[in-house]
């Protein structure tokens, strides 16, 4: 179990099979049977999503961050595009006063979404040449 990434404490399973299917592992059923518990509850409840969730989370942004961070970049970077377009176009119709009305919005999303797509290509890198493969 030291070949796959756990970086939390909760749910092997789940990251075991995020891990394996990032990396490209083939899976096969196998038929398990059991008996339904007579003592014990179970530990699945409504707060369960709660603490997978981010474990989860944290496994897809270790093995493929840019899958994460480029999605978020790209969305971030395309808003301020459309923000800068749509001021440029009312400004060529004599609507706004200036070229581009918003430059805190149009220089805010860009930049974020830059440093978020540069994060994403910068952490796609460093685990391509940490993880074991």
């Amino acid at each position: 179990m030291s070949d796959f990434y756990l970086p939390g404490d909760y749910n092997y399973t789940q990251q075991i099979l995020l891990d394996g299917y990032h990396r490209g592992m083939r899976f096969a059923h196998v038929p398990v049977a059991f008996r339904k518990r007579r003592t014990g509850r179970s530990f699945i409840s409504f707060k369960y999503p709660l603490k997978v969730l981010p474990q989860i989370v944290r496994v897809i942004v270790g093995i493929k961050p840019l899958h994460v961070f480029g999605p978020i970049g790209l969305t971030f970077l395309l808003t301020g595009t459309v923000v800068f377009l749509v001021d440029l176009a009312a400004w060529m119709r004599g609507i706004n006063a200036k070229p581009v009305l918003h430059v805190n919005a149009v220089l805010g999303l860009s930049l974020f979404g830059l440093q978020t797509l540069f994060f994403g290509l910068l952490a796609d890198l460093i685990v391509k040449r940490s993880l074991p493969r």
